[in-house]
């Protein structure tokens, strides 16, 4: 085709039917070029509206998911920030527990001579635990309401497999 159009701009005598003729050939060939060029232009057109489309759809999906992600983020921070703070009281609890521990450690020296069974045996029972324990003992039975008991034999069958 490129042959066609030198030969369009080449000197040939223009009354000739020859050249006519030639001259045709290019103009057709050259217009058959443009129509099929503006077909491919109208499908890389088309091509790039439904692209765009299609990314628009990706990014509303995806800024939708984004934000879902950043809402649990956001979440998950408050809870660590939450287990954090459990963790610090429970840290100052144990750091309180072990201080009579520790002053009885420094008191005896060890801990097994806080652990010496003889040690346990050997004091007796203040005048005040004495009274206290029987005292105890009969306001717990007055608050326990009698209830009648019933027999195993009502309740468990004999030869009956438990589930």
């Amino acid at each position: 085709m490129r042959d066609n159009r030198l030969k369009l701009f080449t000197k040939t005598p223009r009354g000739t039917p020859e050249a006519a003729d030639e001259r045709d050939t290019i103009i057709a060939d050259l217009e058959r070029a443009v129509a099929a060029e503006r077909q491919h232009t109208a499908a890389l057109r088309q091509a790039a509206d439904e692209l765009r489309f299609k990314v628009e759809i990706l990014e509303r999906s995806y800024g939708k998911q984004l934000d879902d992600a950043r809402q649990r983020w956001e979440a998950a921070e408050g809870e660590v920030a939450a287990l954090q703070a459990q963790i610090a009281e429970l840290e100052r609890i144990a750091a309180e527990s072990k201080q009579p521990l520790k002053r009885q450690l420094s008191a005896d020296g060890t801990i097994n001579a806080m652990l010496d069974p003889t040690r346990w045996t050997q004091d007796p029972p203040s005048a005040d635990r004495q009274q206290a324990v029987p005292e105890a003992l009969a306001s717990a039975a007055e608050d326990e309401p009698v209830e009648e008991m019933i027999s195993p034999d009502l309740v468990f069958v004999p030869g009956q497999a438990d589930d």
